[in-house]
């Protein structure tokens, strides 16, 4: 279950490799349970649209690229992108 989509995000295309504030996002995501009620097949997908999010919003990739550290100020923009990517993934 949980480990099964925690596999899938951690999954990286050959020669893309993801920022760290990226990888910092796609687990916290897993390990925090916002994946589990998502179908291992949509998880990529939401994955995608959460670092779309992400890179739209900057907030939360500024805070973790210029401290290398996970903030409360970095953990409440990721969850307010999460809140936003699972809403609009849930509609489409």
């Amino acid at each position: 279950a949980r480990g099964s989509r925690l596999r899938e995000i951690l999954k990286q295309p050959q020669n893309s490799p993801l920022s760290v504030p990226q990888q910092v996002a796609l687990i916290y995501s897993g390990i925090n349970g916002f994946l589990d009620d998502l179908q291992i097949g949509d998880v990529k997908k939401f994955s995608a649209s959460l670092l779309k999010t992400l890179d739209g919003q900057k907030t939360y990739i500024d805070a973790v690229a210029s401290t290398n550290q996970f903030t409360q100020e970095a953990e409440t923009a990721l969850k307010e992108a999460i809140a936003s990517t699972k809403t609009g993934f849930t509609t489409i």
